[in-house]
């Protein structure tokens, strides 16, 4: 087993080597919007826009390129809000950009969830309730104006997915934007993980049926690729459902971690590639598969560590302690480079 688990790794670091297939520049992107070239912005989102793509754009350009200039949560409301301007100066100079209609979308869409909060139902606020509905009407506002100027862009799709999430839809209407959004692109993920979302049991779904959604769409694409689209799906619902996803749904670690193995190694940019490898060693650790993460560890390069996983102070040294601690409470065997 620990050789077939080297050998495992060894195709990782393969493909975390190879170059990425024209991954999208997120410096550029940001230089054209902070130096307000709308025009130039546009044809770089309609280049990215007519993109096909394939069950390998794990990550594609035009998800990148709408996420490329937003502020972050942590952000202070006055950066929202000049962000926010920059939108609306964008619209007024380009009246007729699908991609400034969907930015904004965006944008009041996380400014209404943003002030709602995390919490349950019971614990919104009334004014996190107004704020969120007003969210909602400004965002289905910009969808509609972008659906009549290009319906062919599945983040129009996706973010319907969202106003759905907020707004309680029934789930028919739900399936019908999540099937028009897939037309348009299919191997478009965030739109799978935009309805794995209101499938979860604290929005819209049953107990199961986030689970049975993964296992319905893994079997449409079969093989590697449906166990990949699988991981995408799950790794979605743990980052919602915290470090105990794993005992708390019933989403299988076997298929996961085969999963994350073909994101690894087939995922068209190098960014992924990396992410698919970081994935597969944190839920390797959660899931209590050591000789997975060890095995990992051990040929690893300390380079691929994602801070966004580890955090900035992680070093390859310091999870093999965490490892070694965790072997010595699941069996009792001292750690190797322990004292007595």
């Amino acid at each position: 087993m620990r050789r077939s688990l080297y050998a495992l790794i060894a195709i990782l670091l393969i493909s975390d080597s190879l170059p990425g297939k024209g991954e999208m520049d997120r410096q550029a992107v940001l230089a054209l919007f902070r130096e307000d070239k709308y025009e130039e912005l546009d044809k770089t989102a309609d280049a990215y826009r007519s993109e096909t793509l394939s069950v390998h754009n794990y990550h594609s350009n035009i998800e990148r390129f709408y996420a490329a200039c937003e502020p972050t949560s942590q952000d202070s409301d006055d950066i929202w809000n000049s962000y926010r301007t920059k939108l609306e100066n964008w619209q007024k100079a380009r009246p007729t950009s699908v991609a400034v209609y969907i930015e904004l979308a965006r944008f009041y869409l996380a400014k209404g969830f943003r002030a709602r909060g995390k919490g349950r139902a019971d614990e919104v606020t009334a004014d996190g309730w107004k704020e969120l509905n007003l969210g909602l009407d400004n965002a289905q506002d910009r969808l509609h104006n972008a659906e009549l100027i290009d319906e062919k862009d599945p983040e129009i799709y996706r973010l319907w997915l969202k106003v759905a999430l907020g707004a309680g839809w029934a789930k028919d209407k739900v399936e019908q934007y999540y099937q028009r959004g897939i037309a348009v692109q299919r191997f478009y993920y965030p739109l799978y993980l935009a309805k794995a979302d209101y499938l979860l049991p604290r929005w819209f779904g049953r107990p199961g049926e986030v689970e049975s959604f993964a296992d319905d769409e893994a079997a449409k694409l079969g093989g590697e690729d449906g166990d990949a689209l699988y991981a995408v799906i799950a790794t979605e619902v743990a980052s919602v459902e915290g470090v105990r996803f794993l005992n708390t749904t019933n989403f299988s670690w076997d298929r996961l971690k085969r999963g994350l193995i073909a994101v690894a190694k087939n995922a068209n940019d190098l960014s992924t590639r990396r992410q698919g490898i970081n994935q597969l060693l944190y839920f390797a650790l959660i899931a209590g598969d050591f000789d997975s993460a060890s095995a990992v560890l051990d040929s690893w390069n300390s380079n691929s560590l994602d801070a966004q996983i580890w955090g900035s102070n992680m070093t390859i040294n310091d999870l093999r302690d965490i490892i070694a601690t965790a072997k010595h409470a699941k069996t009792g065997k001292k750690p190797a480079n322990q004292n007595p």
